[in-house]
């Protein structure tokens, strides 16, 4: 399903795009007031199946002096992903 798909169903939902894609029993994902796009992509990047190391990586970056958006975090989580190089299988967990 598109992300903005999900958007808006949340917002209809009045529930959180994260709550959303992961589910009541999904990871905690905190919100960030600093870069508040950031947990929409770590919540991209758990239905993607990348690992927590990967996740993990991205969430301590705080290089940006302002929220860089949606695209700037999936791109870093795809980058990092890569750098790991593993691939997810159906179960999230990474093939080396």
């Amino acid at each position: 399903m598109e992300s903005r798909t999900l958007a808006a169903l949340a917002s209809v939902a009045n529930e959180s795009f994260e709550w959303l894609a992961t589910g009541p029993f999904g990871p905690n994902i905190r919100e960030d007031a600093r870069y508040p796009s950031r947990p929409r992509a770590i919540a991209a990047a758990h239905l993607l199946g990348y690992s927590e190391a990967t996740i993990a990586a991205v969430a301590c970056v705080d290089t940006p002096a302002h929220d860089p958006g949606a695209d700037y975090w999936m791109t870093l989580l795809r980058a990092k992903h890569i750098e790991r190089g593993t691939t997810p299988n159906e179960q999230g967990e990474e093939l080396a």
